[in-house]
């Protein structure tokens, strides 16, 4: 396995008392530098001193066997420094969204959750509050039902036409016998629908004005209620699916000639054409101008799924 300008998770718990016990209140002081010194751009997704909990997103260079500098350190007891949180700048230029799914600002439409690269609130939960927020695969998650859906917000980031793109995220979910769900879907106009079939296979579709073509992932079985990492990317001539460690791919010529996303329409997650899913999810991404490699989806699937990605290291220092 070997990535470039990849975004791994740090999670600092309870048993690091050194941290707990010298970093400030609102951990303004943290910060991560490379084994030169340099400033690392990161996102911290949440701070909590009073549970002694933090989530954090660090940009790195490289990750794999070939990188041969791949330890960073975390910096804090600085208490005259101020914050340098960047979410936008910690996530490479291909992301157009990543969803963390922490508490977000109710408004009367619902629950408003932000996006990490804009820094905007693009994400609706109708009918819905704080409740809607539970324990994730990482850290925190959203409870979808059926009949609410997740709706991320029109925009033109979504026109993905004919470029690479990639939708990863994590689910947990029944698996209903006997009819189609749909998991992720654009639309209506030059749509596209990742859906699960009755069996809790993986199927996608995509059309527009002209055309349709649909192509089915006969092997890549969901297991009912156990979290699993999905990943759907399209590029110029295949279409690939990762479940977990598993991936698939269709090389159908015909549905990669299909436009896809040509206006400005929303994202919906576990609802669609084929109706919705009662779900967990957790750790939403769309890009857009890239087709994620299977390197890059393993390291996705190990970084938040718990296994260590070597030579991968993190040293905490003041």
């Amino acid at each position: 396995m070997d990535v470039s300008d990849f975004t791994v998770p740090v999670r600092i718990g309870a048993g690091n008392e050194a941290f707990w016990n010298q970093v400030q209140p609102d951990g303004r002081d943290v910060m991560f530098a490379d084994c030169d010194g340099g400033v690392m751009p990161f996102e911290v997704e949440s701070f909590d001193s009073e549970h002694r909990s933090m989530v954090a997103w660090v940009r790195i260079p490289r990750i794999g066997a070939s990188a041969s500098r791949d330890a960073f350190y975390l910096y804090y007891g600085n208490k005259t420094t101020e914050p340098s949180s960047d979410p936008h700048g910690t996530w490479n230029d291909a992301y157009r969204a990543v969803f963390h799914l922490q508490p977000g600002e109710i408004v009367p439409a619902g629950l408003k959750l932000k996006d990490s690269v804009s820094g905007e609130g693009r994400a609706i939960m109708p009918g819905v509050g704080p409740e809607a927020i539970v324990d994730g695969m990482f850290s925190k998650g959203l409870q979808i039902t059926a009949a609410a859906p997740l709706r991320i917000a029109d925009s033109m980031d979504w026109t993905f036409g004919y470029e690479d793109w990639t939708v990863e995220l994590w689910l947990r979910a029944p698996v209903t016998r006997g009819r189609l769900a749909s998991l992720v879907s654009h639309g209506p106009a030059d749509a596209f629908n990742w859906f699960v079939h009755s069996e809790g296979f993986l199927g996608f579709e995509a059309s527009n004005s002209r055309r349709s073509r649909a192509v089915s992932f006969g092997a890549s079985r969901l297991t009912a209620n156990t979290w699993s990492y999905l990943a759907l990317a399209r590029s110029h001539d295949r279409l690939s699916l990762s479940v977990n460690d598993a991936v698939y791919e269709n090389t159908d010529g015909m549905i990669n000639t299909i436009q896809i996303g040509d206006a400005a329409e929303p994202f919906t997650i576990a609802g669609g054409p084929y109706g919705g899913i009662d779900a967990v999810v957790d750790e939403i991404r769309i890009s857009r101008g890239a087709a994620r490699s299977v390197d890059w989806t393993l390291a996705s699937l190990r970084s938040l799924g718990g296994t260590q990605l070597e030579p991968q290291e993190v040293k905490v220092t003041r």
